[in-house]
């Protein structure tokens, strides 16, 4: 009773993706066509055959130019796209630029059968021009960021498709644009002006048939592309047929190692797993419980990682929702990777938290066509490295995510951090300068060189907010800024990485200033045949652990220089209601201050000391959580916004740390500033929900 009553809710909301799940496959005779590719986009059974056609998926960008090689200068060059970059970010000059300093650039251009499957941006100017198969008119003429944004719509697709957060989602769009000979991108434009880019290119073997994508497809498979859609979005289809379901609730004392099920006995398939944990530390046991997937008897396990970060979210459970994942804010974590086996499949679960726990979940299986030289086994692999120190002596340098030698298919990535900056903001805060570096099969040179960590996860600027999107996720920041616990994750879908001999999968440790004590646990999703030889270390309880954010008082650096903090807890603070100090190692000093007001329209002022007269913004950081609303902050009786808005407060599921900075200039004499906050509901109505601040800022 205990599992059905979650896993019934669990497996109604969470069986979006499953109708698509076994769509998606093309054949080696099969031709490729624009539906072919949209049934890619949800379908995960497609992805434990290794591809047919096969292909190589490139991807070209703005990455500086300086980076040649590994041990020669300009490796960890960082100029990728602002503009006046010493090399320009492109593979060519097609024209070079005219008296109004705009030039003709080559973006992409492959010779080959291929499809374009991804595109990013997070800014750029001019327009693009879109070739295929060399016609002379381009399938696509106008502003760049509209096409890299969603190339759907750019090409005319229905643009109410957007709101379900399709094609376009974030800073990167999916759409697939298939081609039989060529595909041509030419850039025009300024190269001094802001030009950042990605894309990703599906080369086909030379023999691949292809059917060249016309405006045309969009009328002519609107049903696919509905099906595509239905699935990325909120659609809730039933289950495929011919699943079956085991249910486990099983105690697993501690450092005990416990089957939870007995699979059926292949060819099966492990088409969706749920599991839910309960212990007395659950942010403990989801690290500190080892899952552990044998397939077809191999005497080491393809998945080996904690539990809880397998799902791509951590410490504790922080919701989010994708193709392949969803973690629900109740702590039911779901896997939509098909999981095949030809034989045999063991799942086992390995206690280090140091009590007892209970897990609860089901998995269900199908019936799955193993072909011997085609089917793949799933595999996911986890290492952590804690106490580094990011950028010490101003050095970047490139961490391992997956090494290994043999035939597979890449298909997703999540980083799980903990950075311990003591700078508020994400200018001088952020942890991901760094570019993903990938070597397929016999690159002398990376064919996917990123512009930076967030670019990889599709999204710009070290953006500190919480989000999820079909593909990718950032479940996880507790802040201020980028501080913290971070979780970013992204699936490789219908950009998956083929390689036929070896992967070599890196990404850049580069933050903005020098940082100690950094923590950077991966995982690597991937499917693989038995002969395929990686780096696998088996997983250490020293690994395996939570990295303890450190004691910590914000430092005046980087976007924040000019600023003065003042600890809120140790402030003269008055209101009707309760005022105490919440403590948590997460906030400055350790501690808060947390009021709870008594009744609505109640005000609490705090007195803030001011060093020395002059103009200054006033801000604070504050607490985020499910059981806050808004707050009004004045400072002299003035709103600390020019428009008098309201800071928003609440989280639906966890407790975090934010800041705001008001615009208003405030002329401050030396003494004290009184601020007065209040809180107030959505609609701007006065409520008496807490509000917790850990810290004040002025800033001059």
């Amino acid at each position: 009773a205990h599992v059905s009553r979650w896993l019934g809710d669990v497996y109604k909301s969470q069986a979006v993706f499953l109708l698509f799940a076994f769509a998606g496959a093309t054949g080696a005779g099969d031709t490729i066509t624009t539906a072919s590719l949209l049934g890619e986009m949800t379908g995960l059974t497609a992805l434990t055959y290794f591809p047919s056609p096969a292909y190589k998926t490139l991807q070209f960008a703005s990455f500086d130019r300086r980076s040649r090689e590994p041990y020669a200068p300009g490796w960890y060059a960082n100029a990728d796209g602002f503009g006046r970059e010493p090399l320009p970010g492109f593979e060519g000059v097609a024209a070079e630029p005219g008296p109004d300093g705009i030039g003709t650039y080559i973006m992409a251009d492959v010779e080959d059968p291929g499809a374009i499957v991804r595109t990013w941006t997070a800014a750029i100017e001019g327009k693009i021009r879109l070739y295929l198969d060399g016609d002379a008119a381009p399938v696509y003429d106008g502003p760049a960021a509209r096409f890299l944004d969603n190339p759907y719509a750019a090409l005319g697709g229905d643009e109410g498709l957007l709101a379900a957060n399709t094609f376009n989602q974030r800073e990167a769009g999916y759409f697939p644009v298939p081609f039989a000979r060529r595909c041509l991108i030419h850039w025009i434009g300024n190269k001094d002006r802001v030009h950042f880019y990605q894309i990703q290119i599906r080369r086909y073997e030379k023999d691949a048939r292809v059917t060249t994508f016309t405006r045309d497809d969009l009328a002519r498979y609107a049903e696919a592309i509905k099906a595509a859609a239905a699935a990325l979005g909120d659609a809730r289809p039933a289950p495929a047929a011919g699943l079956s379901e085991t249910a486990f609730d099983t105690v697993i004392a501690r450092d005990e190692r416990k089957a939870l099920l007995a699979p059926p006995p292949g060819p099966m398939a492990v088409t969706a797993f749920t599991v839910k944990v309960e212990a007395p530390r659950p942010d403990r046991a989801l690290r500190q419980a080892v899952l552990r997937m044998y397939f077809d008897e191999s005497p080491n396990p393809q998945v080996e990682t904690p539990l809880g970060d397998f799902f791509g979210a951590g410490p504790g459970i922080c919701p989010y929702v994708s193709v392949p994942f969803t973690v629900s804010a109740a702590g039911a974590m779901t896997c939509r990777f098909v999981m095949p086996y030809a034989k045999s499949a063991r799942i086992e679960i390995e206690n280090w938290s140091g009590a007892s726990l209970r897990v609860s979940g089901a998995a269900s299986f199908a019936p799955y066509a193993w072909k011997p030289g085609e089917s793949m086994h799933f595999f996911a692999r986890f290492r952590a490295d804690h106490g580094l120190y990011s950028m010490r002596h101003n050095e970047a340098a490139d961490l391992p995510f997956l090494c290994a030698r043999g035939k597979g298919v890449y298909v997703g990535t999540a980083s799980i951090l903990m950075n311990p900056t003591r700078v508020p903001t994400p200018g001088g805060g952020w942890w991901g300068e760094g570019d993903e570096k990938i070597w397929i099969d016999d690159d002398d040179f990376p064919s996917t060189f990123g512009t930076g960590s967030e670019d990889y996860f599709n999204y710009a600027w070290s953006a500190p907010d919480i989000f999820w999107h079909p593909y990718f996720a950032q479940p996880l920041t507790t802040g201020p800024g980028n501080r913290g616990y971070v979780v970013n994750n992204r699936f490789h879908i219908i950009d998956a990485l083929p390689f036929k001999q070896s992967i070599f999968f890196f990404m850049e440790l580069y933050s903005h200033l020098p940082t100690p004590d950094f923590s950077y646990g991966r995982l690597a999703y991937f499917y693989a045949f038995p002969n395929t030889r990686d780096d696998r270390v088996p997983l250490t309880p020293e690994a395996a652990r939570i990295p303890e954010l450190p004691p910590w008082l914000p430092l005046a650096a980087g976007a924040c220089r000019t600023a003065e903090f003042v600890q809120a807890e140790g402030l003269d603070a008055q209101g009707p209601g309760t005022v105490c100090r919440r403590e948590d190692p997460r906030f400055a000093g350790g501690a808060a201050l947390w009021w709870s007001p008594a009744r609505p329209g109640d005000a609490l002022t705090l007195r803030v000391p001011v060093q020395a007269a002059g103009k200054y913004r006033i801000g604070l950081t504050f607490v985020q959580a499910p059981e806050c609303a808004r707050m009004q902050a004045h400072a002299g009786g003035e709103p600390i916004f020019e428009d008098g808005r309201a800071i928003d407060l609440r989280t639906p599921h966890l407790t975090l740390l934010r800041s705001a900075t008001g615009d208003r200039v405030f002329e401050l004499e030396a003494g004290e500033c009184v601020l007065t906050l209040a809180p107030v509901d959505a609609a701007g109505n006065p409520c008496a929900a807490p509000i917790g601040i850990d810290f004040v800022w002025l800033v001059k």
